[in-house]
Order: C-alpha cells, then sequence, then structure tokens
C-alpha cells in the first residue's frame, strides 16, 4: 500500500514538473530519450558499454544523479530508474536543485546506491571509473564528479588510480553541477548479473596495486558483518569459536584498508560470510575459492553466486530462516537470521 501511494505521488509530481521545475533552466522536466547521438560516442569497451562526451550540460545527484543537456534531453542510458521509467526524481521532482559549481571539464560517475555501498562502489562504479581513467588523456586534470561521502575505501580508491583528491566535486542531492564539457560512461543495471567486462576492467585496476608491505594471509577465512544493524547472524558466537577450532581467521573487512582486504582475499583457500557488503571480497579471490555464503532462505538475491560464475570460484550457501518471513523482497533480504544446529551442521559437512 505504501508503495501504491509512493508512486502515485511520483506521478503527480511528474505531471507538475512537465510544466514547471525550478533550478532547470528550461524551465521544466527534461524530455527522456535513449541514448545521445553517435558522434558523442567517443569509445566502446567490447561492444557492451561507451563513453560520450557531451556539451552544456547540468547535473545533480537526486538517486544516482542526472544529466540533462542543452536540448532539456535526459538519458536512458546513463540512468536508473527505481520505481519506473519516467518516474526518476530527476524528472518528477518540481525542485531540481540550485547552481553549486561551473565547471569546465569533468566526469560524471555518480551511480545509484554507491554512496556509503561497498558493494555498489566496487561492482557498479569502480569499473566505469577504471573504464574512463583508462581512455580519457590527461584525466588527472580533469573533475570527477561523485556522490557526497567519504569513505576511506573510496579515498584509497581515487589513490590507486593516481586521481587528484582535490579534483573529486561531491555533489549533493539538490545541488547542480553546469559543465561545459561532460565526459560519462553507461550505466547498465544488471540486476544480479556480472558480467565479464565488469571483470576485466576490476582486474586491471588490482594490477596497479603496489604493496608498501606484506600482510599476514590465512587459508581460511570467516568474514564478519562488524557493526552493520541489518542482517545479523544470531548465534554467530558460538559459529565463530567452532570455527576459531578449525583455524579461521575471523576478519571483520571495515577495519582493513582496500589493498589489504585485496591482498588477504587473493591469498585464502575458504571464505565464509553472512550475505552482505563484506562477501563483496571475493571479487579478489583466485579461481577455484571456496565461498559458502549464509543467507535467509526468504527470497535471497543470487549477487554472490553471479560473481562466483564469472570468476570460476567453488560457490555453496547455507539458507537460514529469517527471524521474520516477509513477502517483500528488499524487507526479507534485511532481517536477521537464526542460525540453528543444523546450520552448523551443514555447514561444518561442506568444510
Amino acid at each position: 500500500m505504501k508503495h501504491i501511494l509512493f508512486i502515485s505521488c511520483l506521478k503527480f509530481l511528474r505531471k507538475i514538473s512537465s510544466f514547471l521545475q525550478i533550478g532547470n533552466p528550461h524551465g521544466k522536466a527534461p524530455f527522456l530519450v535513449e541514448k545521445p547521438d553517435e558522434e558523442y560516442e567517443i569509445y566502446k569497451h567490447l561492444d557492451h558499454i561507451s563513453i560520450w562526451k557531451l556539451h552544456n550540460v547540468i547535473c545533480n545527484n537526486l538517486f544516482g544523479g542526472l544529466i540533462i543537456d542543452a536540448n532539456n534531453k535526459t538519458y536512458k542510458r546513463f540512468t536508473a530508474f527505481p520505481w519506473g521509467i519516467d518516474l526518476h526524481p530527476g524528472i518528477t521532482f518540481p525542485y531540481l536543485g540550485r547552481d553549486s559549481y561551473e565547471i569546465d571539464k569533468a566526469v560524471f560517475l555518480i551511480t545509484p546506491e554507491a554512496e556509503g555501498n561497498y558493494y555498489h562502489w566496487i561492482v557498479d562504479l569502480l569499473p566505469r571509473l577504471v573504464l574512463l581513467s583508462r581512455n580519457l588523456e590527461n584525466i588527472s586534470n580533469v573533475k570527477i564528479i561523485l556522490h557526497k561521502s567519504t569513505k576511506s575505501y573510496e579515498k584509497e580508491t581515487l589513490e590507486i588510480l593516481d586521481l587528484p583528491i582535490e579534483n573529486i566535486i561531491r555533489l549533493n542531492s539538490f545541488s547542480i553541477a553546469t559543465v561545459k564539457e561532460m565526459y560519462i560512461a553507461d550505466y547498465i543495471n544488471y540486476n544480479e548479473k556480472f558480467p565479464i567486462w565488469k571483470k576485466q576492467l576490476i582486474d586491471s585496476f588490482i594490477e596497479r596495486l603496489t604493496y608498501k608491505e606484506e600482510y599476514e594471509t590465512y587459508d581460511k577465512i570467516y568474514l564478519v558483518r562488524g557493526n552493520q544493524k541489518t542482517r545479523r547472524l544470531i548465534g554467530e558466537k558460538k559459529l565463530i569459536q567452532k570455527l576459531r577450532d578449525l583455524n579461521f581467521k575471523i576478519i571483520d573487512p571495515q577495519t582493513l584498508s582496500l589493498s589489504r582486504q585485496i591482498y588477504i582475499l587473493s591469498k585464502a583457500n575458504t571464505v565464509i560470510g553472512v550475505h552482505g557488503a563484506a562477501l563483496t571480497n571475493i571479487i579478489f579471490c583466485k579461481e577455484k575459492t571456496k565461498i559458502i555464503e549464509l543467507r535467509s532462505n526468504n527470497h535471497p538475491p543470487e549477487f554472490f553466486s553471479e560473481i562466483a560464475k564469472t570468476y570460476n570460484l567453488n560457490f555453496c550457501t547455507v539458507s537460514i530462516d529469517p527471524v521474520k518471513t516477509k513477502k517483500n523482497k528488499n524487507s526479507a533480504n534485511r532481517q536477521n537470521l537464526l542460525l540453528t544446529e543444523e546450520n552448523t551442521n551443514e555447514l561444518m559437512y561442506m568444510l
């Protein structure tokens, strides 16, 4: 019922914004089209993802960002639509924002849900950032427009790619940047799929790493969710003790640098973790590494199983009852899990 009411409100606002949109220099919401003309495409990677060069655009950070060109057009190619086509906040809201920046040349890389979210930063934003950094001349002299969060792994990513922190512009939701020359890579929503081109670009990022120190390595690792408030594993303390008896190293990735996470995971042979951001690190594992995902038996997403397919990992799951059963898939994925003795025995058998 709440979702239906929310969509109805967006549709109502859409009618208003089609006549009046404050902050848009054209005075009303932009027209939605598929993609720019081919003349603006400057690079194509494996026929899957392209880089485009646009002139005299404005952009903001409403849900993953939106760009509007000089003809008041915005593009499906660069935009996510969580509530349906034509209902992006940048199209539906009568208030777009206020001018905050005027920039000569910039890269636009705001990505849905990447703000403060490790999974979406690594899986959705990083491949596109690598693609742009590899194919744009003098990118270190170009402003890069990102969402407003400043997590340590974001800063380290930029350092590894030799992108100066002083060139990063953090755009708030209702701020507008006016850009004379804009470079942008396609945003392609694969849902739970993980295409090979993402692996190739992330692999090239890993190759840039030079470790300042040699970190300890561990054959068997259990990844904890740290201070996360959702999807906690009730009964985890007993499980951790059993795993320690089997020489597992218990690691909270949030306490480690990005380069250290990459190094440690690349040396492991067995990795266990509850469904969540920490398991994103299986991207850094070598082929045939055993991955065991502890996850809900109620609408479990397949993000990590799809990553495992692309990376040729030995992937399996232990399905656990949630504390509460939810019909809505998104709500179900946030429930705490109740680890039983049967679940624990199933996991021990896999080891």
